[in-house]
């Protein structure tokens, strides 16, 4: 498990503009373990200071991977939390957790992907895209003001959504043959 705690100023990618509400897992990674630019990231921890170094505000994840069985277990808490994931490998997996106000998740998935998302707080997001066959996702939103935005390309792919709290919104599209979605909201 790699883990990152970053207190006082956060890595940033030595050429691009200095953020201090982001980190380039990469150059994060080669900092720490210092081996080849080919990494899957697994229960990757990140904390991020704000202003007022309050961890876990403002928090971005940005990932990527190409690799065929990728498997991400992400976990974010406080306000405006980000998510970009981008899998394009055949059977990946992304469960991700995340808690507070100002929650957004955008995903990217190829063939035979899994999404499992569980967002509790205020203002939360979903936009997925699973293109290919046999995609999976399970969308889990509580609170107000949800959002889910989703597609899914190719045969068989299945996608349930619950939605507890006031304002919840699920705009969905499947193409191909087998499609099956379900939307609970209460």
């Amino acid at each position: 498990m790699l883990v990152l705690t970053l207190a006082a100023q956060p890595l940033s990618h030595a050429g691009a503009a200095s953020s201090q509400n982001s980190v380039d897992l990469n150059d994060a990674y080669h900092r720490s373990a210092a081996t080849t630019a080919a990494v899957n990231y697994k229960d990757l921890i990140i904390a991020l200071p704000s202003k007022d170094n309050d961890f876990g505000a403002r928090s971005q994840l940005f990932t990527s991977s190409s690799d065929a069985s990728n498997a991400s277990d992400l976990s974010q808490s406080g306000k405006q939390n980000t998510l970009n994931v981008d899998q394009n490998g055949k059977e990946s997996v992304l469960r991700v957790d995340q808690s507070g106000a100002g929650n957004h998740i955008f995903t990217l998935q190829g063939d035979l992907a899994m999404l499992v998302a569980s967002q509790h707080g205020a203002h939360n997001e979903i936009q997925m895209l699973q293109a290919g066959h046999g995609n999976t996702s399970t969308i889990d939103q509580s609170g107000s003001y949800n959002y889910v935005s989703g597609t899914q390309t190719g045969t068989g792919g299945k996608a349930v959504i619950a939605q507890t709290g006031m304002h919840q919104t699920a705009v969905y599209s499947q193409s191909g043959a087998g499609a099956v979605l379900t939307v609970r909201q209460h």
